[in-house]
């Protein structure tokens, strides 16, 4: 399995939580069907912008596991990694999982 340093995790202006990773594209995983996209632009993977019941936490999570399962690459927190628009509490909850 491949891995890849997550460099940016934060919350856009649609509410959206993202995760960009260093190195890797992601630009097929909307194949999946679940729910996580590629912002082509930002370089960036993403929530819906509707969580659907789902708090920021909860979807992090998802995209996480789904770029495990469906594209086997382990995206890992680092030292390095930069928080935007997150509050301190979900800071807490996501750098828990490292």
């Amino acid at each position: 399995m491949e891995s890849d340093e997550i460099i940016e995790i934060g919350i856009n202006r649609s509410n959206q939580i993202y995760v960009k990773p260093k190195s890797h594209n992601f630009s097929q995983i909307y194949r999946a069907a679940r729910e996580v996209n590629w912002d082509r632009l930002n370089s960036y993977l993403h929530s819906p912008s509707d969580l659907k019941n789902w708090n920021h936490f909860k979807w992090f999570r998802h995209i996480i596991f789904v770029i495990k399962t469906e594209a086997n690459c382990n995206l890992l927190i680092t030292e390095k990694t930069i928080f935007i628009n997150i509050p301190e509490e979900l800071i807490v909850e996501i750098t828990k999982l490292k």
